[in-house]
Parts: structure tokens; C-alpha cells; sequence
């Protein structure tokens, strides 16, 4: 099963190629974790990345997904792209496997009118990188560098 760590509702599509969604007590806590309201600091994105990871590796979830399937060590990211590369890191780190939705454009007429629709085609599985990521110091934003 891959756990559903994004803002959104799985599609269809993907709960039948075993997403699920937490529940809703997890949804929420998913949701305020994948929310940033100020520009984050680095340690700020790590120890929500950490907490996201907790989650996935806790199993004390219930999922909501068509395949079915019970424990995770999968999870589907997708956000903030200046937190997906902290989250991705953490969670390999963690030994689970990443997964981004891919999904293609397809134009739909309707009523005369012609319309894109997204639809899901798969995921991409991230297979992780031969050296680890280093940040380096912390300029006067709270970013880390060297």
C-alpha cells in the first residue's frame, strides 16, 4: 500500500493501484504538516519531514483505498517544491520508497467546448541518489548555506 502524503484526495485511478488515504484524524495532521503560511527555514521543513516519516512508519493509520492492503512502507508525495527534495530525503532515509503521481493531459470536448482533464498514468518511483544531500550553514533566512 502507498500512503497518500499530499494535499489532495487520491484519484481512482490511483487507489486502484493501491493508494490509500489516511484517516481523517491523519489527514488532518498530514495536511497541516504539507502547509506552510511563512517562507521555512530548513529545520523547520526537516522536522516536518521527520513527523510526515513518523507517520508512514507508525502503521497507527487507517487507510481508505480500493486495492486494500494493510502496512506501508510506500508513501505518494507532492507539494511545495521547495519541500519535496527535503521529504524525499528523510524518507529514504527511512527506507521508504517514494512515489510521485505522473499524470498526462488529455483534451475533452464538451458541449463545444474543449477542456484539459489530468489524468493518472502512473507513478515515478525515486530510486535514491549515490552520494547524501548536504545542505551546508544557515544564512540570515534560516537557509542553510556553505
Amino acid at each position: 500500500m502507498i500512503l497518500n502524503l499530499t494535499q489532495h484526495t487520491p484519484s481512482i485511478d490511483q487507489m486502484m493501484e493501491g493508494v490509500g488515504d489516511a484517516s481523517r484524524e491523519h489527514r488532518e495532521r498530514i495536511r497541516a504538516l504539507l502547509t506552510f503560511d511563512t517562507v521555512p527555514t530548513l529545520d523547520d521543513m526537516e522536522r516536518r519531514a521527520v513527523a510526515l516519516a513518523d507517520i508512514v512508519e507508525s502503521q497507527e493509520y487507517t487507510v481508505d483505498t480500493i486495492a486494500g492492503g494493510v502496512g506501508c512502507g510506500d508513501a505518494m508525495i507532492g507539494g511545495a517544491p521547495y519541500f519535496m527534495p527535503v521529504l524525499e530525503r528523510v524518507l529514504l532515509e527511512r527506507g521508504i520508497t517514494v512515489h510521485y503521481a505522473f499524470s498526462v493531459r488529455d483534451v475533452v470536448e464538451r458541449g463545444g467546448e474543449k477542456t484539459s482533464v489530468f489524468r493518472h498514468a502512473g507513478f515515478y518511483t525515486v530510486r535514491p541518489t549515490r552520494a547524501p544531500l548536504d545542505y551546508g550553514n544557515e544564512d540570515k533566512w534560516g537557509n542553510r548555506i556553505e
